[in-house]
């Protein structure tokens, strides 16, 4: 019998350490907000790679999830393009614009933006409606990863969603 589908199998198990790390820090974006993570189930929703030599990732965001992490396994120091979120339009401020032209100093309360460069080995656990972006590197388009060797030269990163 012919089939039109083609199964790979792969062992969860070679996912479980990056999972139970992105819990883990999931816990403690909990913690940070001194609510206890005992308190909530926690469902990792979807996951996906990003495998990017020059290319950017535009403006979006998550709002079908709680919260999003990204975990960065190989980043080149070519391609340290920071991720630049966008704070919401509804902060904490008496007026929109308030911030702005009056702040003194700029931190994540008042910032209209910040930024955080990535480095390898980190995941980064963010609130999901939050908008984002990574800017192009350079017009050259991607190529793609020609060999293993060849995915050195990549920003590799695993992200995902997450639902309490």
């Amino acid at each position: 019998m012919m089939s039109n589908s083609i199964t790979t199998t792969m062992s969860t198990a070679n996912f479980n350490e990056l999972f139970e790390f992105v819990a883990g820090a999931v816990k403690d974006y909990i913690t940070s907000f001194n609510a206890d993570p005992k308190d909530f189930d926690m469902y990792i929703v979807k996951s996906w790679a990003n495998i990017v030599q020059n290319r950017g990732n535009p403006i979006h965001n998550h709002s079908d999830a709680h919260l999003s992490f990204v975990y960065y396994v190989n980043v080149p120091e070519t391609i340290k393009t920071p991720i630049v979120f966008y704070n919401h339009y509804y902060r904490p401020e008496p007026f929109p614009g308030f911030s702005r032209y009056n702040s003194k100093t700029f931190d994540l309360v008042n910032a209209g933006t910040w930024q955080f460069e990535p480095t390898e080995g980190n995941v980064m656990v963010f609130p999901s409606t939050l908008s984002h972006e990574t800017e192009t590197v350079n017009s050259t388009p991607d190529r793609g990863v020609q060999s293993r060797e060849d995915l050195k030269n990549f920003r590799f990163s695993i992200a995902g969603d997450v639902v309490l």
